[in-house]
C-alpha cells in the first residue's frame, strides 16, 4: 500500500502581538507519494516514566514523524520530553570471550556482560578481534544467556575472544515547549528511526505524546 504524506510548516515572527510578521514570514509544503505506512498514534505518560517506547502503529521504520507534546490537565504547564532514537538511554561495553559460529549466525559471548531480551534490536559494535571478519557493526536477534548475543555476520569466524564490544545508548532529542506555548512539537525527517523511546521526567505533569508518522 502507498500512503499520500503531506505536511506543511507556517513560520512567521513579529516584532508586537499585532503579529504583522515584520520579522520573518516562511511556508514550506511537502508532498510525497513514497511512502508505504503512516498513521496517527497517542501515546500517555505518567510522571517519572522512562525509556517508555512510543507507539508508531506496525511501522518497521519511520522516514517521516512529527510529535506533539501536550500536558494531559490543560491548566498544567507543559515540560520538556526526552526522545531517544533507536534505543533508550545506557551505554554498554566490555571485553568479548569467544565468537561462534554457524553459518549466517555468530553466538557472541563476552562473561559478566548482563545481556537481557531487551537489547534484540540495538546495534552492537565489535573491534579488535584476532580476525578482522569479526569486527563490525551488527543488529542483536537474540540474547540466549546474560553472556551472550547473536547476530548474523556471513563472514563470521569461530575463535576465542580479544578486543571489545559497546553498545551505544540512543541518539536524545528534547521536545521543549517554546516559551509560554501550551504544548511542545518536533518535525523528523530522517530514514532510519525504528523505535522511539521517551522519558517524562517527572514534576507531576502527565503527558499526551502525538505522533504522526509515516514509513515502511
Amino acid at each position: 500500500m502507498s500512503v499520500r504524506v503531506r505536511y506543511k510548516i507556517l513560520a512567521s515572527v513579529s516584532s508586537t502581538t499585532a503579529e504583522e510578521k515584520d520579522l520573518a514570514n516562511q511556508q514550506w509544503e511537502v508532498l510525497t507519494d513514497t511512502q508505504g505506512e503512516g498513521g496517527s498514534w497517542k501515546t500517555t505518560m505518567m510522571p517519572g516514566d522512562t525509556d517508555t517506547p512510543i507507539l508508531l502503529g506496525n511501522l518497521a521504520i519511520a522516514r517521516l514523524l512529527i510529535v506533539r507534546t501536550t500536558a494531559k490537565d490543560p491548566t498544567q504547564v507543559p515540560i520538556a520530553i526526552t526522545l531517544r532514537k533507536n534505543a533508550p538511554a545506557g551505554a554498554l561495553s566490555g571485553v568479548s570471550t569467544s565468537f561462534g559460529f554457524a553459518t549466517p549466525t555468530v553466538t557472541f559471548t563476552s562473561t559478566g556482560a548482563a545481556f537481557t531480551t531487551a537489547l534484540i534490536g540495538r546495534s552492537i559494535t565489535i573491534v579488535g578481534s584476532t580476525s578482522s571478519a569479526n569486527d563490525g557493526t551488527f543488529t542483536i536477534l537474540s540474547a540466549p544467556t546474560s553472556d551472550s548475543v547473536t547476530f548474523t555476520n556471513l563472514s563470521g569466524v569461530a575463535e576465542a575472544g580479544a578486543g571489545a564490544w559497546f553498545i551505544p545508548e540512543g541518539e536524545a532529542l528534547v521536545v521543549q515547549p517554546l516559551g509560554d506555548a501550551k504544548e511542545g512539537q518536533m518535525l523528523i525527517s530522517t530514514d532510519s528511526i525504528t523505535t522511539l523511546y521517551a522519558t517524562n521526567p517527572g514534576g507531576g505533569v502527565v503527558t499526551d505524546i502525538t505522533v504522526v508518522a509515516a514509513g515502511d
